[in-house]
């Protein structure tokens, strides 16, 4: 096996799912969130198993609709702002775009497309990050996709910034509903805006659609289950004496007799270099404490109480015996949150699938 792999548990996926599921009605579609390479996951890795629950996939960019599309035929919503010059693309791999704004609609308008380019319209309804801000611009624009035969209106929707604050949540529900209330009848759009905290926090707002990325895997809910996990293999044992230094610079000091081991993974591979103040890992059911600065592709860590051999893999982030590291801990660790944990990790391309 490699130095370095990222294991994907597919049963612990398929259990996020269904509890997702469980959580709507029969009618409100579930689009998959699968930007980033599904979170850092490996789409190829999760693929088949969303395929089974989702209604609909979004992504971050059309580079990464292209790819999406040559493994499903469901509907694709490119989150990011539409690119002009992506129109071809879009439209020869039927990918569903975002609009926030009268000159992105603009520039689809002046491409002069020839075929039908569905659209969602994005309402800014409080994050304000993207979408539509006044009422004036987004009459603007429900103007012009009634009059241009090739634009249609695919979708509404906006994004919550925070479904825990129940008078920021009010508000942004509100706001969107006024622009609702705008469409015209003749204009039936598939209308979205809740994602994954809000889904469990605020039923009203599940609409035609929900978009959802975290939970599906594992995080932001306590009855889900992580889906990655990372390992890496001890490549090298050194036996330290008292009174030296190990590691970069001068700043960790060995006061007695330690064992160090070698593990093949750094911040070349995601792990962060912040780990080194508070982290471990866990090697044949033990908990061993990092004890260095984190190189590029090497971590160093404390094995002196643990029985182990070269080849032997640590769990970075995972379960093994009674002890556990997932992404909500690495995140306290380095002060961040989950997904940014779980996308560096991307940058391990090495994959296994397994079913628990």
């Amino acid at each position: 096996m490699s130095n370095c792999i990222k294991i994907i548990d597919n049963n612990a996926l398929e259990h996020n799912l269904k509890y997702i599921k469980n959580k709507l009605s029969p009618k409100t579609k579930l689009c998959a969130v699968v930007k980033d390479n599904a979170y850092g996951h490996g789409i190829n890795n999760v693929i088949k198993t969303l395929l089974d629950y989702a209604n609909y996939f979004a992504v971050a960019s059309v580079d990464e609709g292209v790819k999406l599309r040559q493994l499903t035929t469901l509907p694709i919503l490119v989150l990011g702002e539409c690119e002009a010059d992506k129109l071809d693309d879009i439209t020869k791999n039927n990918l569903e775009v975002t609009v926030s704004n009268i000159e992105t609609l603009d520039n689809i308008i002046t491409s002069k497309i020839a075929n039908i380019i569905n659209v969602h319209l994005a309402i800014d309804s409080g994050m304000h990050r993207l979408g539509f801000y006044t009422k004036k611009d987004f009459n603007n624009a429900i103007k012009k996709i009634k009059k241009h035969p090739n634009i249609k209106l695919k979708g509404l929707f906006s994004h919550i910034g925070d479904a825990t604050n129940q008078v920021r949540l009010q508000s942004q529900k509100e706001t969107f509903d006024r622009y609702y209330q705008l469409l015209p009848n003749t204009m039936h759009p598939i209308i979205h805006i809740a994602n994954s905290d809000t889904i469990h926090i605020d039923h009203t707002m599940h609409c035609d659609m929900v978009r959802v990325g975290i939970n599906i895997y594992g995080y932001c809910m306590p009855e889900l289950k992580p889906v990655m996990s990372i390992i890496a293999k001890l490549t090298n044992i050194i036996k330290l004496n008292q009174d030296d230094y190990v590691g970069y610079g001068s700043m960790h000091y060995i006061k007695k007799g330690t064992l160090v081991g070698v593990i093949c993974i750094g911040y070349g591979q995601g792990y962060m270099r912040t780990n080194a103040q508070f982290g471990s890992v866990i090697l044949n059911g033990k908990l061993c404490k990092i004890i260095a600065n984190i190189c590029m592709d090497m971590t160093l860590i404390d094995i002196t109480n643990v029985k182990c051999k070269l080849g032997d893999y640590a769990v970075v982030m995972g379960k093994q015996g009674v002890h556990s590291i997932d992404a909500n801990l690495l995140a306290t660790f380095n002060k961040t949150i989950p997904y940014e944990i779980l996308t560096n990790f991307d940058k391990i391309k090495n994959s296994i699938l397994t079913h628990t």
